[in-house]
């Protein structure tokens, strides 16, 4: 049975009210994948060379063997919900290995087209993983595909293709469920737990584009009656629907990752056997019907018939949203209080700040006394108030920046661009809310550096820290990120973290060191980024 776990919204209020949060920290504060193998992307360069990709993992630490895979690739908001702490935790706690494809292997899977060689290439990644961990189960665990966006159509093709072998399937701000192009002639869905993720406000449409009468809710609104197109045809089709409230195509949130992370628990529970059967076959997941789990209201804005037990569902139950049990209804159910009660906050303006190096920036944004005409539909200019309290600031978990203070951030290295959001959770009268915002950092042309990162040497398992010693020439503090390694990054120190209870020895690590120049005074362009690749080994 999965660990215990807090209501969607007391982990939502949790994380937008901390004072500051350094959302750069997983960049340099823990493993972010212990090992990594190539993989065929079956695609070629612009020089028509063919180049691998690299398929990277995760595994708890404590694990002996591994029950089950998190799965997703390269496209979008995947990586937020790979690197998220409460995804970690419902992963470790599960025996859950988290892979991440770069480049993804296929957006859409289209296993069945001819000569497709994606079937093949995906068991062959597997394959190779569990060789180079040392962990066999890796062939043959149940996996949780996840994919966001176009690759949406990837995690629940690798269903209709295994269904027996995938246990849940996350499904983010994604649709057309029934086009038909991206269908396979054949198979079918039940019985595979699935959750479509999507944002209130969502910039794109299904197939035909954005409905006037539903505005920018017309993917949501869409994904919905695709859902219940299944369950009226098949009752055992498995699936609910979650919304990010205030929230768009784009971007990902905690909130969005932690209601992932009770999914992917409650997956683990329920589909995956506690302890994987003897033999070299893939592992079926366990059985589950409509009839194992709780309904709700599929009418997010008004509903009438309050979560239940399949059997004592009040509504129509073949319209309602499938649950795996009464904890994860009744947090949907609490999540969508209020939907109506609409509160909405301008994007964020991020302003450059002239002070230290110049890389520090203060996010500001105000609530609106109306909803974005953009947005269309009925919300369209509607008239809205705001829940008391301040608006809240966050960047996102997979880019370089840290926060030092309630609206104030620090560029830790160069980047195109960065993406803040202001946030606020709701409260009893009103939905939660969010609107991001991008800032490009200037371009600084200044006094040339360069990083001087002499080689690390190779690590003993049961060694101790060992001091970095990159250096630009400016003078000018550099900043380290983890790439990939059971190591960490503090103070200027490597040392082992997240290191695999059964580690297949040596294990290939690379940090690089980066320097994002100075912008105000004397100007210093940005370093090249310098890194070294050593081994971790056996103690």
């Amino acid at each position: 049975m999965s660990a215990p776990t807090r209501s969607v919204r007391d982990v939502a209020m949790a994380v937008a009210l901390a004072p500051v949060l350094i959302a750069g920290a997983s960049l340099a504060s823990a493993a972010t994948w212990q090992y990594y193998v190539p993989f065929e992307t079956g695609k070629a360069a612009k020089d028509g060379k063919a180049r691998p990709g690299q398929v990277f993992i995760w595994l708890p630490p404590q694990a002996r063997t591994i029950r089950g895979i998190l799965v997703g690739g390269q496209l979008g908001i995947e990586l937020e919900i790979a690197l998220d702490p409460e995804v970690r935790r419902a992963c470790a706690e599960n025996d859950l290995a988290i892979v991440y494809l770069v480049p993804h292997i296929s957006g859409v899977f289209h296993y069945w087209a001819e000569g497709s060689t994606e079937e093949k290439r995906w068991l062959k990644a597997f394959d190779d993983l569990a060789a180079r961990c040392g962990h066999a189960e890796l062939r043959r665990a149940p996996w949780i595909t996840m994919g966001h966006s176009t690759a949406g159509i990837f995690c629940r093709n690798v269903a209709y293709r295994w269904p027996e072998r995938v246990a849940g399937v996350l499904h983010v701000k994604s649709g057309n469920f029934h086009q038909k192009d991206h269908l396979p002639p054949t198979g079918t869905l039940a019985g595979v737990p699935l959750l479509a993720i999507n944002g209130q406000f969502e910039t794109f449409g299904p197939e035909g584009g954005l409905r006037p009468e539903f505005g920018r809710q017309t993917q949501w609104v869409f994904v919905r009656k695709d859902i219940q197109q299944f369950r009226a045809a098949a009752p055992n089709h498995l699936i609910s629907i979650w919304l990010d409230l205030g929230g768009d195509h784009f971007h990902g949130s905690p909130e969005l990752s932690q209601y992932a992370a009770m999914f992917i628990r409650k997956t683990a529970q329920f589909r995956i056997p506690t302890r994987l059967p003897p033999g070299g076959g893939p592992v079926a997941c366990l059985a589950l019907r409509a009839e194992d789990g709780w309904l709700t209201d599929a009418d997010l804005y008004s509903p009438k018939h309050p979560p239940a037990p399949w059997k004592d569902y009040t509504g129509d139950k073949a319209q309602a949203m499938w649950h795996y049990d009464r904890e994860i209804a009744e947090a949907v159910a609490g999540h969508h209080k209020n939907m109506g009660n609409h509160q909405c906050i301008a994007n964020p303006v991020c302003t450059w700040l002239d002070e230290g190096d110049g890389w520090t920036f203060r996010a500001k944004a105000e609530f609106l006394d109306s909803m974005p005409q953009q947005y269309g539909g009925d919300a369209a200019g509607k008239s809205i108030g705001h829940a008391d309290g301040p608006v809240l600031y966050r960047a996102k978990i997979n880019e370089p920046v840290e926060q030092i203070g309630p609206d104030t951030f620090r560029l830790l290295r160069p980047v195109k661009s960065v993406n803040i959001a202001a946030v606020h959770p709701g409260d009893e009268r009103r939905r939660a809310t969010n609107r991001w915002g991008s800032v490009s950092p200037p371009q600084v042309k200044g006094q040339a550096q360069t990083i001087d990162f002499p080689p690390v040497g190779d690590l003993k398992a049961d060694g101790g820290a060992r001091d970095l010693k990159a250096r630009a020439s400016s003078g000018l503090p550099v900043f380290y990120e983890v790439d990939y390694g059971p190591v960490a990054v503090k103070d200027g120190k490597v040392m082992i973290s997240d290191l695999p209870c059964d580690a297949a020895f040596p294990i290939e690590c690379r940090v690089t060191a980066h320097q994002v120049g100075r912008r105000t005074g004397d100007p210093v362009s940005p370093a090249a980024p310098a890194s070294q690749v050593f081994n971790l080994i056996k103690p």
